[in-house]
């Protein structure tokens, strides 16, 4: 990858970290000085306005430990404020201050670390990346050339991959690893095989609306990351908000959550479908597709999507139907079902944190309650949302409801 030209200037202003060697050519010369000496890069992204990556440049570069550790890296000052220095924000995908960004000895992304960090955080990360490897670019390549070819590893580790190579602005990189992920697990088998095919399809989807022209022939191409299980609400979001969504076609949506192989996988692709239903004005079959996700949510871990969707049949506009209704309170219900089971086997999760969840999921419930004409009931409800833990918001609810 062509690395962005810097001047090569002496720099005006040293950072805050007199102890640290910072580097006063080029990117290009710290990538073949760190070559040379068999070295990493290490290059901090920052900017005035950041307190957070002030504060780490005179707290966690000062630390000594931290000093003596970065004799192992060829350290690059990335001040906004330096000549050439904001391109490369874009380049390396850098979103937050302060960033640290770690290239190999051929200018290639290794590893970048998100927000600031003191040394007794810092210190690790140093260690794992430079003497051990682990997690990093060459590593996870390296952890993936000995796993069993479309093993849960082998799959998860280049899911990590596409999402450490997307991070670093290797946007190529990424595409070419979620290729093949499909290559290894075109069935679904494992989860992280349907997180890719989901993409892959919501990817395509996005292009055709852009084109003006959804249909089946969009069901191949270029596949997209999704990240973990956690960010099923992000994977398709964009293609969920495009108005031109209601001429989606949705039956290799539909194909695929009925062949995988993973139930986690299944799962994923129904909530999908469901929630683009509903984008669609599809009710019925969002609620066939809701009806699908139920079946395979039986994890206790599973009450976040109860919750959520129980809220998003509460938000429907117009008059909802006597199947919604039912739904909406069914879903409700298991939340709370299921964050009760979740306390009984987690010891460890506080009274105080577990009566913060349980109102706010039954707050969920009083919203159901509203929805199918329940008023009185809502409202005990929402009082023993504030008895458990005050909150301006159960205030605000329980005072839409008195009008």
């Amino acid at each position: 990858m062509l690395l962005t030209s810097l001047c090569s200037a002496v720099l005006a202003v040293a950072p805050a970290g007199a102890g640290v060697e910072w580097y006063e050519g080029s990117l290009d010369d710290a990538v073949a000085t760190a070559s040379a000496e068999d070295k990493t890069v290490l290059v901090y992204f920052w900017w005035d306005g950041s307190q957070s990556a002030k504060q780490m440049l005179e707290t966690t570069f000062e630390d000594k430990r931290v000093q003596k550790s970065l004799k192992n890296f060829v350290c690059f000052n990335g001040d906004h404020a330096r000549p050439g220095i904001a391109n490369m924000f874009q380049q390396y995908n850098v979103q937050i201050g302060p960033t640290t960004l770690f290239l190999n000895g051929e200018g290639q992304p290794e590893e970048i670390l998100g927000g600031a960090m003191s040394a007794d955080q810092f210190l690790p990360e140093l260690e794992r990346i430079k003497d051990r490897g682990e997690g990093t670019v060459s590593g996870l390549r390296a952890k993936i050339a000995k796993a069993k070819k479309g093993s849960d590893d082998d799959v998860d580790t280049r899911m990590i991959l596409a999402g450490k190579l997307q991070d670093t602005g290797d946007q190529a990189g990424h595409d070419e690893t979620l290729l093949s992920i499909l290559d290894v697990d075109p069935e679904g088998r494992t989860f992280g095989g349907c997180q890719a095919k989901l993409m892959h399809l919501n990817q395509q989807a996005q292009s055709c609306m852009a084109e003006g022209q959804c249909g089946e022939e969009a069901s191949a191409g270029n596949e997209q990351s999704c990240g973990d299980e956690g960010a099923t609400e992000s994977c398709g979001e964009a293609v969920a908000k495009d108005g031109a969504a209601k001429n989606m076609d949705l039956s290799p949506y539909y194909a695929f959550a009925k062949k995988a192989k993973s139930s986690d996988g299944r799962f994923l692709f129904w909530s999908r479908i469901a929630d683009l239903e509903v984008r669609r004005g599809q009710r019925g079959h969002a609620l066939d597709a809701i009806h699908a996700a139920m079946k395979l949510a039986d994890s206790d871990e599973s009450g976040d999507w109860h919750n959520a969707t129980a809220l998003k049949l509460v938000a429907l506009e117009g008059e909802p139907s006597a199947k919604e209704k039912k739904l909406a309170m069914q879903l409700a219900e298991t939340s709370l079902e299921r964050i009760k089971k979740y306390k009984n086997k987690n010891a460890d999760l506080s009274q105080e944190d577990f009566d913060g969840v349980y109102a706010r999921r039954l707050a969920t419930l009083a919203s159901a309650q509203a929805f199918n004409g329940k008023t009185i009931q809502a409202k005990a409800t929402l009082r023993n949302c504030m008895d458990l833990s005050p909150s301006p918001d159960f205030e605000a609810q329980l005072a839409s409801l008195e009008k």
